[in-house]
């Protein structure tokens, strides 16, 4: 079990890991939808209309997942298009989480496989995210 944290954030309020118990399901329509309280709390990500992204502190890999959106962020968008490019030839069947849990079961949450395969598979998360934040507020959070 794993104990819930305070709320954290990084990435100049960018990213947040906190409890989904917390968060109001209203407040991320759109682009989402949900029914109840307990639909929310089952995602280990959500991004805002404000181009937020929230990691569920209650979820196991919350803090590698947070170390790896953390790392995205700081990337400019040549640097993230470069490591799609790359990282979509190097892993092609990675092409959903489950795909990237099978690789972290088999080799290790940590390993460079694992690793290498979710960076492939949170970049678009990430130049979404972007696309959000600038059309939400008008500017550019590329470095």
């Amino acid at each position: 079990m794993v104990i819930a944290k305070k709320e954290k954030r990084m990435c100049e309020g960018r990213l947040i890991v906190t409890d989904f118990k917390k968060l109001n399901p209203a407040d991320f329509e759109p682009p989402y939808h949900f029914n109840s309280k307990s639909e929310l709390r089952e995602e280990a990500i959500l991004m805002s209309i404000k181009g937020i992204l929230y990691v569920n502190s209650r979820e196991a890999i919350s803090e590698f997942l947070t170390k790896v959106l953390e790392f995205l962020m700081k990337e400019s968008t040549k640097a993230l298009k470069n490591y799609q490019r790359e990282l979509k030839n190097k892993y092609p069947a990675v092409k959903k989480f489950v795909d990237w849990a099978e690789i972290a079961k088999r080799e290790g949450c940590g390993s460079k496989d694992s690793t290498q395969s979710l960076i492939k598979l949170l970049i678009p998360i990430e130049r979404r995210r972007r696309r959000f934040e600038f059309d939400y507020y008008g500017r550019s959070s590329d470095a």
